[in-house]
């Protein structure tokens, strides 16, 4: 059975949430994004892609705030994005809403599984350890193309 909430998880787009203001003084090491506790809601039935197309109904946990890899490495992102986190008995549910100016700019090509980093991609980070150490990682591209894994820090 899925908890009530996931501890620090991370949803990036390269995902991770803003930092809390800096100091005006130099920082010795690079800025870390804050952590924070996110509660999601739970659901009777899945999410339909459907409902995230217009604005009217969206359900699940709202996340905003990202920061994006490329370009600037840890900058706002430059095109509105959103995650909506929901859960049933047995399911986590992550639907990203990602819009562009210029669907044109969009990269994505058909590749292998895998094979996911040369595009623009979305994925989601959870620290089910809780330990701000390792994490389970799932990326999904435009086009669906997927990627995940167990990442660790150091």
């Amino acid at each position: 059975m899925l908890a009530r909430s996931v501890p620090a998880v991370a949803v990036c787009l390269q995902l991770a949430r803003a930092a809390a203001a800096q100091d005006a003084q130099p920082a010795a090491k690079p800025v870390q994004p804050a952590r924070q506790r996110i509660e999601i809601v739970r659901v009777s039935e899945p999410p339909k892609l459907e409902d995230y197309l217009s604005s009217e109904r969206r359900g699940g946990t709202r996340i905003e705030g990202f920061l994006q890899r490329n370009p600037g490495d840890l900058t706002p992102v430059s095109e509105a994005t959103e995650a909506f986190l929901s859960h049933d008995e047995t399911t986590l549910y992550a639907v990203f809403v990602c819009r562009t100016a210029k669907p044109s700019t969009i990269r994505a090509r058909m590749a292998r599984r895998e094979a996911v980093f040369g595009d623009d991609f979305v994925g989601l980070f959870l620290d089910t350890f809780n330990d701000k150490q390792r994490s389970y990682m799932f990326i999904a591209t435009p086009l669906g193309i997927q990627a995940d894994g167990i990442t660790t820090d150091g």
